[in-house]
């Protein structure tokens, strides 16, 4: 659908005509957006193709952080924290990527005045990889903490948020053989700790 709607969209008769391009324009909108929810709903029900491969996490937050400061804004500090040297980890790039941009941008949400987001990361055991995004911000309570990783369950406001955005993360992890836990303290702050294998080997 999204090849047809751009091959669509540059015919030059639709520039000739503003409210059929304004149609294609909404309809290529909606298509990347299904596109996008049906890739968090596979990962939810961790059936998605995933292709892992050592990943130094220096060289990833390093690639992604300019989008991830664009992302949290002027009011918000972005920290990493990797230690020396810097943790590798097992997974796949692009999901990995799309997880750790969901929670900082979730942590973003819960610092509305403004504040600091950490990433931090070490090695555990030799063979494993834990990756921390902490926040000092509102937090959960327990009872939306009870259902925080239900998909399409959300606290934001209509059309602000899926729902998805933990279960997905939450998904990829345990599909990559790992597990996410979540530590949240209303008032004061939450992190979602990622835990991943540090290389390839069998687990």
């Amino acid at each position: 659908m999204q090849q047809g709607l751009g091959l669509l969209a540059g015919r030059p008769s639709l520039a000739a005509d503003p409210v059929a391009a304004q149609l294609v324009g909404e309809m290529q909108k909606s298509s990347r957006t299904s596109a996008a929810i049906t890739a968090q709903l596979q990962s939810f029900g961790r059936q998605q193709n995933l292709n892992p491969r050592s990943i130094s996490l220096a060289q990833l937050l390093g690639h992604i952080g300019p989008a991830m400061a664009m992302a949290v804004g002027e009011k918000v500090r972005l920290e990493i924290d990797l230690g020396s040297p810097a943790p590798m980890v097992w997974a796949d790039e692009r999901q990995l990527s799309a997880a750790l941009m969901n929670l900082v941008t979730n942590a973003r949400d819960a610092l509305p005045g403004g504040g600091t987001i950490t990433i931090r990361a070490g090695n555990r055991e030799g063979s494993r990889t834990t990756i921390a995004v902490i926040d000092q911000g509102t937090g959960m309570s327990p009872e939306v903490m009870s259902h925080a990783t239900e998909p399409f369950y959300t606290t934001k406001s209509l059309g602000a948020g899926s729902g998805l955005g933990l279960s997905m993360v939450e998904g990829f992890v345990t599909q990559s053989s790992g597990w996410m836990r979540i530590h949240s303290v209303p008032g004061r702050g939450t992190t979602v700790t990622l835990d991943l294998p540090a290389d390839g080997r069998p687990r």
